[in-house]
């Protein structure tokens, strides 16, 4: 569980123990903190960014010595409530104390007594109410988890938003094939997306440019995370997905800074100035609204609801001729059972240069941003896409890359994905300082040593870590340069991918990688696309 949350091997959580024996992670660099406590036959663990945090749970049943055991652990003001309360009510609210009382002392990290436990006093604190400042700037709050059960959380009063789910352990993960639509990540459903297109999939002719289609495909990304493409032969350019993503979360449409990441991005543009169907505009200032915005106080304010839309398609300026009418079309996001889940749908999906290329990275990002958000785990991400196809130049790739996959991913190495943990009052900035770091890297790779000196979310400084070598390289940087900034790289899926992008040119690069895990990987993923220099030509 910890893990996931670290984006870590479970292997390599490790704990530490204060004198009193509470335990918390050794990582001293993580701001994340966690109690746990069990009852009967559940167990609760609590979870929190800002602070410590005591959690208590207990299972509500009635006993003989209750006033005996009372009097002995409760302050006189709190024996007075037991005494006044209904006998129906009596049991409920002295658990409601219980609880109160020893998440407290967890969150303390101190060893319950029965001094200790009478010098809180919780009778203030009614059954009606669902949090008490129990101490300055120290709350605590009461949750049912489950049918007769109470529970007591402690922590910091900055935490206003709780969330409770039910644990289901991941399932091992596969190439989930054998159901159809349904698939691991993105590198999965391209290699089985290629595959099908290649061998039944339509031949005709649309603008002037024959294709191969499929109609109506729908596609089932399981982990969606899982968002570096990791297919032989496919030539993936992970530079321009995270240059492109950016430039949409930050509501931009203009050809001059996406030109520095995809040149051949004029080619779709009716003017060379602005893509007129650009993304970012249309989610960040739609007439004024901010669809991102709007769909997370939706789900915040009710989980359950099926209004979470974003559109992406205008009809009142897209009924023209143009080089560029939106491909993909709306969002709708989905809340259940403790995890959100994004469905898009696509008018016209090209595989490589839409799909695989730019679609199931930039919706992945915003996949975790919202579910950071409002608080949710992660779900399903599906498109349904009325024409599914892939272009004659890339047939042949298509061929050898369907020849080739073996589906080898970094996520089987303990490459995980980077986390994104900027809170919503916060993005807005950090996007800001985003943009300005990536101006003074265009205009000098060597502005600064370390981004994460100048930022903090992991996903943010990944992505800024990756723009700062495609500029090295551009203004000159020597492979040995290139070599030294990859080794200081964390290990993850996207230092995996930058390796393999950079040593298409320089298959030296891939001969002393400093990370074993990132070394074990390649090893493999490269010898299952048939030997290096075939999967580069």
């Amino acid at each position: 569980m910890l893990g996931s949350y670290l984006s870590v091997p479970p292997s390599s959580v490790t704990f530490k123990y204060n004198h009193n024996g509470k335990p918390s992670l050794d990582q001293s660099h993580v701001d994340l903190f966690f109690n746990m406590t069990h009852s009967a036959n559940l167990v609760l663990v609590a979870i929190c960014r800002l602070g410590e945090v005591g959690v208590d749970v207990e299972r509500l049943k009635e006993f003989d010595d209750l006033m005996e055991v009372a009097g002995r652990y409760f302050a006189k003001e709190e024996i007075l409530s037991l005494e006044r309360a209904s006998t129906d009510n009596r049991v409920s609210l002295f658990f409601r104390f219980w609880t109160g009382k020893e998440s407290y002392i967890k969150f303390r990290g101190k060893r319950i007594s029965d001094a200790s436990l009478k010098r809180i006093d919780l009778a203030e604190a009614s059954a009606g109410l669902k949090s008490w400042e129990i101490k300055k700037r120290v709350q605590v709050k009461w949750l049912v988890p489950a049918t007769q059960y109470i529970a007591g959380i402690v922590c910091d009063v900055r935490c206003e938003r709780f969330f409770c789910h039910r644990w289901q352990p991941p399932e091992p993960l596969k190439i989930m094939s054998k159901e159809p639509g349904l698939y691991r990540n993105v590198s999965s459903a391209t290699a089985a997306g290629l595959a099908e297109l290649m061998s039944t999939g339509k031949i005709l002719r649309v603008r002037n440019q024959e294709i191969r289609e499929v109609r109506n495909k729908i596609i089932v990304l399981a982990q969606p995370l899982e968002r570096c493409l990791f297919v032989p032969h496919r030539r993936n350019n992970i530079v321009i997905s995270i240059a492109e993503t950016m430039w949409v979360l930050g509501g931009r449409n203009d050809m001059e800074w996406l030109q520095a990441y995809l040149p051949r991005a004029a080619e779709f543009s009716d003017d060379g100035v602005t893509w007129r169907a650009g993304y970012g505009p249309r989610l960040r200032n739609w007439r004024g609204v901010d669809q991102i915005d709007k769909v997370r106080q939706l789900l915040l304010a009710e989980s359950s609801t099926r209004r979470a839309a974003m559109s992406l398609y205008d009809p009142g300026s897209d009924f023209v001729e143009s080089k560029d009418i939106p491909c993909n079309n709306w969002l709708h996001w989905l809340v259940r059972e403790g995890k959100l889940h994004l469905n898009v749908g696509v008018r016209s999906n090209d595989i490589v240069w839409g799909f695989s290329g730019i679609n199931s990275f930039e919706w992945s990002v915003l996949h975790e941003m919202m579910s950071f958000w409002i608080g949710a785990d992660i779900g399903e991400a599906t498109y349904f896409a009325s024409s599914f196809h892939v272009y004659e130049r890339h047939y042949l790739m298509a061929e050898r890359a369907t020849k080739a996959f073996g589906g080898v991913y970094p996520y089987d190495y303990g490459l995980l994905p980077p986390r994104f943990h900027t809170p919503w009052n916060e993005f807005a900035k950090s996007l800001d300082s985003w943009f300005k770091l990536e101006a003074q890297l265009r205009q000098n790779p060597d502005a600064f040593l370390q981004v994460s000196d100048h930022l903090t979310d992991p996903l943010l400084v990944t992505f800024l870590d990756i723009i700062k070598l495609h500029h090295g390289k551009a203004s000159g940087w020597t492979n040995s340069r290139i070599r030294d900034e990859l080794s200081k790289m964390p290990a993850n899926d996207f230092t995996a991918s930058a390796y393999e992008f950079y040593a298409r040119e320089n298959a030296g690069l891939i001969q002393e990688i400093p990370s074993e895990l990132v070394s074990k990987f390649l090893d493999v993923y490269l010898a299952d696309g048939n030997n290096y220099q075939a999967s580069t030509r």
